[in-house]
């Protein structure tokens, strides 16, 4: 009942979707219907520490709830281009690079060190394969619509998310979620885009 209960709650209330056992045991059956839940059982012999799980465990998830969140909104990420591997100059430009900050995903809108809108990524590929997202250290292909790259990027190093003020800001107001590298990502494109405005995202 508790179990039921819990999963009740957790599409409503993540936060609160959590079962909390003092001093005690689950039998054989509850044990394997947690295996494939999704709430969070808590159990300790020791009441304050139990309380003391809680909280961190409650801390934890509201982080994990804003993040998911945030990224949600677009991903934040620096790119080196890889001039060795152009595969395709154009229809779309097609060429490879390397994920030094942050995470990139397909949709995501990028602009050079000047702040020049360049495109969306339309596609990414990893060993070959389509992939719905790159990390820091990925090196991966990646395809941009409407652009020659023998004529736009041939000059360019890097490439960076493009931002609006507000996706900026909220960014700023939870960077506390955000990793080291996301950072630095985020700061080198609000050097780049306070060279045309220098109260961006101020």
């Amino acid at each position: 009942k508790d179990l039921i209960s819990a999963e009740t709650n957790f599409r409503e209330d993540p936060l609160n979707a959590i079962i909390l056992g003092f001093n005690v045991e689950e039998d054989d059956e509850v044990k394997d219907l947690i295996k494939e839940s999704k709430i969070k059982v808590l159990k300790n012999e020791v009441i304050y520490r139990l309380i003391e799980d809680l909280i961190e465990f409650q801390k934890e998830k509201e982080n994990e709830i804003k993040r998911e969140k945030l990224t949600k909104l677009t991903s934040v990420c620096k790119l080196k281009i890889l001039p060795q591997y152009v595969f395709r100059n154009s229809n779309p430009a097609v060429f490879g690079v390397l994920v030094e900050s942050g995470k990139l995903r397909p949709g995501t809108k990028l602009i050079d060190d000047e702040g020049k809108e360049i495109a969306k990524v339309k596609n990414i590929q990893e060993q070959n394969k389509s992939v719905k997202e790159a990390t820091k250290g990925s090196e991966i292909a990646i395809s941009l619509p409407g652009i020659m790259f023998d004529r736009v990027l041939a000059e360019t190093n890097n490439l960076y998310s493009n931002l609006s003020e507000k996706q900026f800001k909220q960014f700023k107001d939870n960077k506390d979620l955000l990793t080291t590298d996301e950072i630095q990502a985020l700061q080198k494109i609000a050097q780049i885009k306070r060279k045309e405005k220098p109260t961006w995202g101020v």
